[in-house]
């Protein structure tokens, strides 16, 4: 995410290739994880659910931890009844948001997990009844017509919550970039199958890290264009490199040390959008962009790690608070 001060406002930005780059490594996780399992699948419906809600645990309990403690702050800073705040930002903090049931918002970028989900729920089936047809046929062809229809219409995959009849544009975006992902897997499993040379792993190497030095150069210098398509197949080429893992650095990164940060982001993705959005509310006009940007590193910082931590706790002790609610709830 991008924080910027505009006229003395604290706001964010949310740019397309970050977005992008969370929707194609789902996509192709996604797929990787379904290879694994036996072909045949006796029981569809079940099995789809359970795959939901293993997804929905990967991001839980930190979700609702850093909900609980952005609905104390913005509260705070706003100077709104907490109970009021918590009845209108319920869906957005229990991911059901894009579905469409929304009254408020207190963590915007928390679209791209319940997008996420929804798009999944219906993608899932497709890839486990019709394995063939879904993989090569049916999921490209969508996403291909999707960001057609963007392309032609709304110029760019951007402004997420745009609400397109039957749903928010970012249901569409998401499922076109799920799809990308998706696709990327055979295109993975190509790229591994030959044997390079040292040179060769070189220039992978460079290649990969070029690609993501221009996306990174777009976001930060270029507004929604249609020139967002152009980056998105050349963020998917990156990611396509990254997960061959064929790239003469690619064992650096396949340490526990990285795994810890990966970890981390998650917290620190759920935590840092409301204070971009509110700290201004508590701090003083005086106070100068430097002064301004620092505190909220912190806060984002700090509130991400008590969200890593809390979260911990709660899941090695899971077991201990369900038998706490049998012992009051169940005979």
């Amino acid at each position: 995410k991008c924080v910027s001060f505009v006229t003395g406002n604290l706001h964010t930005l949310f740019y397309t290739p970050a977005v992008e780059f969370f929707f194609i490594v789902s996509g192709y996780l996604m797929m990787k994880s379904i290879t694994k399992l036996p072909l045949k699948c006796e029981n569809l419906g079940k099995e789809t659910k359970e795959f939901i809600i293993k997804k929905y645990k990967s991001v839980c309990p930190e979700i609702i931890v850093a909900f609980f403690i952005a609905l104390l702050f913005v509260s705070y800073a706003k100077n709104t009844n907490i109970l009021e705040l918590f009845v209108k930002t319920f869906f957005e903090g229990f991911l059901i948001r894009m579905f469409g049931i929304h009254i408020g918002s207190i963590n915007a970028a928390v679209w791209y997990i319940s997008s996420m989900l929804l798009c999944m729920t219906i993608i899932y089936p497709l890839l486990r009844k019709f394995p063939d047809m879904a993989l090569n046929v049916i999921i490209p062809l969508c996403s291909l017509l999707i960001l057609g229809y963007f392309c032609g219409n709304e110029t760019s995959p951007r402004n997420p919550t745009l609400w397109i009849g039957l749903t928010y544009k970012g249901n569409l975006r998401a499922f076109a970039e799920l799809g990308i992902g998706i696709c990327l897997y055979n295109v993975v499993e190509k790229i591994k199958s030959f044997n390079y040379s040292q040179f060769g792993k070189i220039i992978i190497c460079v290649l990969e890290h070029t690609l993501y030095l221009l996306v990174i150069c777009y976001m930060y210098f270029e507004h929604a264009s249609r020139k967002d398509y152009f980056i998105l197949i050349l963020l998917s080429v990156a990611i396509a490199f990254s997960f061959s893992c064929e790239g003469i650095d690619a064992a650096i990164f396949n340490n526990k040390a990285f795994y810890s940060l990966g970890k981390y982001s998650l917290s620190l993705f759920l935590s840092h959008v409301p204070y971009a959005a509110n700290l201004n509310y508590i701090l003083p006009e005086t106070l100068g962009y430097n002064s301004k940007m620092i505190i909220y590193y912190a806060c984002s910082f700090v509130t991400a790690f008590l969200v890593m931590c809390i979260s911990d706790e709660i899941r090695k002790n899971m077991s201990n608070i369900k038998n706490i609610f049998k012992l009051f709830f169940v005979e």
